[in-house]
């Protein structure tokens, strides 16, 4: 599996570094973040009516088949719009998004399962569900691994690791929230010298890329 050989590789990351010393790495954001049912919610989409709708859409959508619907179902269960919430429930339509092929599915229920949300905690689990959805390249899930071995949060802490895979997240597969985390990781010199002119660049990489928590740092 691909992620399991990001550790392995050598990067040649153009270094970076958060602006600011004190800088707190963004927080891994949990699995209701995860999806949504459209990318322009329609206006009035957010009332009871419209939200039981989108709902009653996308359960259809799921039992038909459609892996991408089903882990939007699982946001509106786990949120608890147009329906009652309900972790467990969340966590099998993630589970069940995640086995049709839908790789934001993975990254949400490793979440789930990385933090005991609906399922039972398990971290090794948790990682392999990460490391599947990074290699369908969801860089969210590439990420939020690298989360996880950079603080030590539930996983072995491995610096090294983190560091690499934020690299190739960063560079090659563009996501901006890597590069912010790298940033940081410079600037703070965590696992390398400190370097706040190298993070700054990947602050900035990050702010380009979309990332607005990065362009606070870069002014």
């Amino acid at each position: 599996m691909v992620w399991m050989w990001l550790w392995l590789a050598c990067s040649g990351d153009a270094g970076v570094t958060s602006p600011e010393p004190d800088a707190p790495v963004p927080s891994s954001p949990s699995a209701q973040e995860g999806g949504s049912v459209t990318d322009a919610p329609a206006k009035n989409a957010d009332t009871p009516e419209a939200l039981a709708a989108a709902v009653a859409e996308l359960e259809m959508q799921c039992s038909a088949g459609q892996a991408e619907s089903c882990n939007d179902l699982a946001v509106k269960v786990a949120r608890g719009l147009g329906v009652a919430p309900d972790s467990v429930r969340a966590a099998a339509l993630y589970k069940q998004a995640c086995d049709g092929g839908d790789a934001l599915g993975c990254t949400n229920l490793a979440a789930f399962t990385l933090d005991g949300i609906g399922v039972d905690a398990d971290p090794v689990r948790a990682a392999e569900l990460y490391g599947k959805a990074c290699d369908m390249g969801e860089q969210g899930g590439c990420r939020d691994l690298a989360f996880a071995y950079l603080t030590g949060d539930k996983l072995p802490k491995d610096v090294d690791r983190a560091r690499v895979m934020l690299t190739l997240s960063c560079k090659q597969g563009r996501f901006g929230q890597s590069c912010a985390d790298l940033g940081y990781v410079y600037t703070q010199g965590i696992g390398v010298p400190a370097d706040s002119e190298r993070g700054l660049v990947l602050m900035k990489e990050g702010c380009a890329l979309g990332y607005d928590y990065a362009c606070r740092y870069t002014k």
